[in-house]
């Protein structure tokens, strides 16, 4: 298998890697498949260089005022390099996808700490049952 390098500005310090991984060992299974459905269902380096625009409902359009639209700077969550890097290591060595994001981590020394962030069950609202009853 060959290893994906990026410039020494790039790579990430021993700070970074040890807060990455550690993040990555506490994700919950549905931030982790999150994490894997967004870098597996990447059309183009490009789908993973900036947050997904949604659509906006008829509604929504409704209460912005004129000029609003579009004001909003999209946020990055790769830089182009590593987009590319993750792309083409997904081209060539998992055609059928990532199965765990530690593939990734440790092949390409990739820093992913926004993509984490961006797809974490505090954005997409993670319910969780409590273990007991509430008494009313």
């Amino acid at each position: 298998m060959k290893t994906t390098t990026l410039s020494k500005e790039k790579r990430m310090s021993d700070k970074e890697m040890k807060e990455q991984e550690s993040k990555i060992k506490k994700l919950s299974p549905a931030h982790h498949k999150r994490i894997l459905n967004f870098i597996n269902n990447a059309g183009s380096p490009l789908d993973l260089v900036n947050v997904p625009v949604l659509p906006m409902s008829a509604d929504q359009m409704a209460d912005m005022e004129p000029g609003e639209a579009g004001m909003q700077k999209p946020m990055k969550l790769l830089d182009a390099k590593s987009a590319q890097a993750v792309f083409e290591l997904r081209e060539r060595e998992f055609p059928l996808g990532f199965t765990n994001v530690s593939q990734l981590i440790s092949i390409a020394n990739i820093n992913i700490l926004k993509l984490i962030e961006w797809l974490s069950d505090s954005m997409f609202v993670s319910w969780q049952t409590l273990p007991y009853t509430i008494l009313r």
